[in-house]
């Protein structure tokens, strides 16, 4: 079974920070994907009192993957109340296929799109 949830290991954040050339402080996390015991993936971002910065979300190459990653980054902001959350150049690629960019210039995601209700196609008969 497949889960995404926060690494609650603080030296284990840390790690994943300075695998991908990042340096963690107190505000940074890393959301893991994982099935049976076996990381799949993982987000990397900073998460402040009324902002968050997503700065890498893996894996690049199976976009299914990366997306559930996303969205499960991008829900836990979002149950913080969080509406200011931001994108890097190296997270970018995967939030402009998923469809979340708000806004180009400030790297602004929309997180209103998680509870969006779709286009009713789907439900249809």
């Amino acid at each position: 079974m497949l889960t995404v949830t926060a690494v609650q290991d603080n030296n284990m954040v840390k790690k994943y920070f300075s695998e991908n050339g990042l340096t963690a402080s107190a505000d940074f996390g890393c959301m893991e994907a994982k099935s049976d015991g076996e990381v799949l993936g993982f987000s990397l971002y900073c998460l402040k009192k009324d902002e968050m910065t997503i700065y890498k979300i893996m894996p690049e190459g199976d976009f299914l993957l990366a997306d559930g990653i996303l969205r499960s980054t991008l829900h836990l902001a979002d149950r913080r109340n969080i509406s200011n959350v931001y994108y890097t150049d190296e997270s970018e690629a995967i939030c402009k296929k998923a469809g979340f960019i708000k806004n180009t210039e400030k790297k602004l995601l929309d997180v209103s799109l998680l509870s969006k209700d779709c286009c009713g196609k789907c439900n249809s008969k």
